[in-house]
């Protein structure tokens, strides 16, 4: 059973420091840090405190004080992690897990079994064919070059398939990474396998919608909050739940099948109640971010598969010297778990320039070309970033989006999520990075995965690379999700808002 707590605790050998802060004035969401025990050589992005704060943020019932967290102008590291949540247990769960899957992302901690160096000519037909316009991964000048492969299954049918470790590991290594777009993006971290690849499924789905709405400007539903809840936060409206998912019949059809009704409605009653507790926390949130002069927003993002519900989140910060547009996605099989958790993603992209920014110059002047994590965020802090996602904002529609019902179907297994992907056009394969984890934490349950989003659009971290557009997933992007593309924009280059 997993233990967030001790997961934490230095003898466990993921975490070096971390920390737990409340909310601080102008912020509305708790904050977890972690830095992790693995890249030592990377400058860290946030000052964190000394040991004996890790023991005091890993005792139940206590909180660290708002005044213990030193604040750093230090570029972000992939050392450093940190995740945000509408109260303390929420945001510890959320950045453990943050915590987990990164470091199983070093590869420091080895290569996985089966490894080995070649060309892609040479491994053909057991390799990925990462520039081929349908894959969309890689640098077609790589194909001759000497790299480190691991293998992959392909989930559509088991078959092992080699993939360019530079599409794994975060950091990847400077020789291989030159040809690919290095991302954690993917990768997610759960109690066992099965949860953890779900999870990874979800965010490659969650990438693939936003970046193709990004860039294709669809024209999406706004979420009216105040028509979807009620004042105590109940469904305010009934009907069938959104993105072509009816409600599963999840009754015993034969003598035989009552052991799987029962715990298909065990699953069903459990995702009922944290679908309460999402509609609560959402409509606590929505009336807190209001209350602080805000101006937030939610949208209806297709993803074109059945069940599986997006939302972004957009949170309009204009009562700042520089004003700002923060952005934030989240893609469930719980539209309620999508809407709370794409618009704390926003938040926390609103905390994150807040306090790495000053009040009188922001976080400085845009990059011309963002090529990491830091040229994104200044991008999304500066006045063409702020610009830019008001202009997209500004062609949404009011019509109703999709109904959400307090009536949910039991949660989508991996395989149930696989098998949309791959009838959307996508083939994804994945890995399972749990050998990279410290052993307490295997023994605990903790599992790693990545996932490769072959077939989809990837999340694109440098806009150097023209070879990372799935081209032909851009085309179709009217066709598979309802949506109109909208007017050319005014800008002649839009970078995407997620960093």
């Amino acid at each position: 059973m997993i233990d967030f707590l001790a997961t934490l605790r230095p003898e466990q050998g993921l975490a070096e420091l971390c920390e737990v802060r409340p909310a601080r004035p102008g912020d509305l969401l708790w904050q977890v840090l972690v830095r992790l025990r693995v890249g030592a050589g990377a400058a860290e992005s946030v000052e964190l405190a000394d040991s004996a704060e890790l023991a005091r943020s890993a005792e139940p019932g206590e909180e660290a004080a708002a005044d213990s967290a030193p604040e750093s102008a230090h570029s972000l590291t992939p050392r450093v992690v940190g995740a945000y949540g509408h109260s303390r247990t929420d945001a510890l769960v959320r950045g453990v897990g943050e915590a987990v899957e990164r470091f199983a992302l070093f590869p420091e901690r080895g290569a996985p079994e089966g490894a080995v160096r070649g060309t892609l000519r040479e491994l053909t037909p057991d390799a990925l064919e990462f520039a081929d316009p349908d894959v969309a991964l890689g640098d077609p000048r790589a194909a001759e070059q000497e790299l480190l492969w691991y293998p992959a299954r392909r989930l559509r049918d088991g078959a092992e398939v080699l993939v360019p470790a530079a599409l794994v590991d975060y950091p990847a290594s400077v020789e291989d990474g030159a040809y690919f777009d290095p991302s954690p993006s993917g990768a997610a971290s759960g109690q066992g396998q099965e949860m953890a690849l779900r999870s990874a499924l979800l965010e490659t789905v969650e990438r693939d919608a936003l970046m193709v709405a990004w860039e294709r400007r669809l024209v999406l539903s706004r979420i009216r909050v105040d028509r979807l809840l009620g004042a105590d936060g109940t469904a305010g409206i009934a009907g069938s739940v959104g993105t072509g998912g009816g409600a599963a019949d999840v009754g015993p059809k034969t003598p035989g099948a009552k052991a799987v009704g029962a715990a298909a409605v065990a699953a069903a009653a459990d995702a009922r109640g944290k679908a309460h507790a999402s509609r609560r926390h959402l409509l606590t949130l929505w009336r807190r971010v209001e209350a602080a002069g805000l101006r937030p927003v939610l949208a209806d993002l297709p993803t074109g598969l059945p069940g599986v519900h997006c939302t972004v989140a957009i949170v309009f910060d204009e009562q700042r010297r520089h004003p700002l547009a923060a952005v934030g996605c989240n893609t469930s099989d719980d539209p309620w778990r999508a809407m709370l958790g794409a618009f704390q993603e926003a938040l926390q992209i609103r905390t994150v320039v807040r306090h790495l920014g000053t009040e009188e110059d922001g976080l400085g002047p845009a990059p011309e070309v963002i090529v990491t994590d830091d040229d994104r965020l200044r991008h999304v802090a500066s006045r063409t970033g702020y610009e830019q996602v008001s202009e997209w904002v500004a062609a949404f529609t009011e019509t109703e989006a999709p109904e959400r019902s307090a009536e949910l179907p039991p949660p989508l297994s991996a395989s149930d999520i696989v098998d949309r992907i791959v009838a959307d056009g996508g083939d994804p394969l994945a890995l399972d990075l749990s050998f990279r984890l410290p052993a307490g934490l295997r023994a605990m349950g903790w599992s790693a995965m990545k996932v490769i989003p072959a077939g989809s659009q990837a999340l694109r971290l440098s806009e150097r690379h023209d070879f990372t557009w799935h081209r032909p997933r851009l085309a179709s992007a009217e066709a598979r999700t309802g949506c109109t593309a909208g007017p050319p924009s005014a800008y002649p280059t839009r970078p995407h808002p997620l960093p």
